[in-house]
């Protein structure tokens, strides 16, 4: 390897870094070049698994900790963000400062020389692959006091900043006022980001679709998150959806924009062969009859995908089971990525409801339910 291996010296529009791959839209991010031969989990070169004082330590220092000619203090290569930036690609993500506001962060956590805020100041790269994102026990303490700070309620005008920058009385500022330069999609994501979730968002209406009424788009026509949630009712906290009154049905909404007539012809279940109900569940559809070319994906967590239709209680039993089985089940019995039961655990998401449209098969093994059950729990 040299380096024109990685880098074209010769570009008609630069990429950054010179790199390969860009000017042709091959890559978009750093890591999918390295990703082509290294492979995506890196184990075997991962500095923050590596072995202790070994050559893994060389991707961010100077030297290995140990070595005779080495310094009790190892130095890291460039400064700590252009360190971390090389393998993550923290500036494009605009991290931290689109997760928290820096100046709340804990004095006693470590800053750089100059005493600012580095990845090193919550994120430890020593740390172990069970610690959540390396982060520091320190700052995940701080995390869980700031749990309690709920930002959509009244009670207290210092909620307020956790969307805006200062608190006025006049509404009409205090919407002109938000964090992230009024990217409202990025105050929701700073706190909702890790949620799995099938919201249609960063989407434009498509031709023919009712305009909604009282449902905002971005500036660009797009679908965000107070398209259908109000996170400053004239009535009371706490964000509500854009329906009439805080007793209205989650249906009211959807009328805005879709003709429930037309969506209540169209059934995902048992519609296999239009492939554009398909497009309630699954985002990736390629050869569905051919196993050996079959690949899909769902638009979001399996789960929430039902919950969309089939509402939120407790199933069955009034007893949530979305948690790992406590016994191996059988193979129609399948988990989700997790490990978890969910939904089409027991269920079939494909019914064929040729004949059958009184008492059609909807469980994963043709017997009754209590079969399904003491698959797990004793009888």
């Amino acid at each position: 390897m040299v380096c024109t291996t990685c880098h074209e010296i010769h570009q008609k529009v630069p990429a950054p870094g010179l790199l390969r791959g860009f000017p042709e839209g091959k890559y978009s991010v750093r890591l999918d070049l390295c990703i082509d031969c290294h492979g995506e989990t890196f184990f075997e070169i991962n500095p923050h698994s590596g072995k202790v004082e070994g050559e893994s330590c060389l991707t961010c220092h100077e030297s290995i900790p140990g070595e005779e000619d080495t310094a009790t203090d190892v130095k890291v290569r460039e400064k700590t963000i252009e360190v971390c930036d090389f393998c993550h690609n923290v500036k494009e993500k605009s991290h931290p400062e689109n997760v928290a506001s820096l100046e709340r962060i804990p004095a006693n956590l470590p800053r750089d020389s100059s005493g600012n805020v580095t990845c090193g100041t919550c994120h430890d790269p020593h740390g172990t692959a069970e610690t959540l994102f390396f982060l520091r026990k320190r700052y995940i303490e701080h995390l869980e006091m700031s749990r309690y700070e709920y930002p959509h309620g009244l009670e207290n005008a210092r909620n307020c900043k956790g969307c805006h920058i200062d608190v006025e009385t006049d509404k009409k500022k205090m919407r002109e006022n938000l964090r992230f330069g009024g990217d409202t999609l990025r105050i929701c994501l700073s706190c909702h980001g890790a949620m799995d979730s099938c919201h249609p968002v960063l989407m434009k209406p498509p031709p023919g679709m009712n305009e909604g009424a009282g449902l905002p788009l971005s500036k660009d026509g797009k679908i965000i998150c107070t398209t259908c949630h109000d996170p400053m009712p004239d009535k009371g906290g706490g964000v509500l959806l854009r329906v009439a009154g805080r007793e209205g049905n989650i249906h009211d909404l959807c009328r805005k924009c879709h003709e429930i007539l037309e969506l209540a012809s169209l059934n995902p279940h048992s519609s296999m062969d239009d492939r554009g109900t398909c497009r309630f569940c699954h985002d990736i559809l390629t050869e569905t009859d051919n196993p050996e070319l079959m690949k899909t994906s769902f638009i979001s967590n399996p789960r929430l995908v039902c919950l969309r239709c089939h509402g939120k209680s407790n199933h069955p039993g009034g007893v949530s089971h979305l948690v790992t089985p406590s016994r191996p089940l059988p193979p129609e019995m399948e988990t989700d990525a997790r490990g978890r039961i969910t939904c089409t655990t027991c269920h079939k998401p494909h019914i064929d409801t040729t004949g059958k449209e009184e008492n059609p098969e909807i469980f994963v093994i043709n017997a009754p339910s209590s079969s399904l059950c003491s698959a797990c729990h004793e009888k």
